[in-house]
């Protein structure tokens, strides 16, 4: 089966905006590990 170009190039900005996101996604739940981090020291400190 052959592929037109219009196909390939649709499928390569598919993944290069896919790649693009995972930066950010992975900003978002780093963020969230620091939170939980900060919120487990709470805890501790006042036990």
């Amino acid at each position: 089966m052959k592929k037109d170009l219009s196909d390939i190039t649709h499928e390569k900005d598919t993944e290069i905006s896919h790649l693009n996101k995972k930066p950010e996604n992975l900003k978002t739940k780093i963020e969230s590990i620091h939170a939980e981090i900060y919120n487990l020291k709470m805890l501790a400190e006042q036990k």
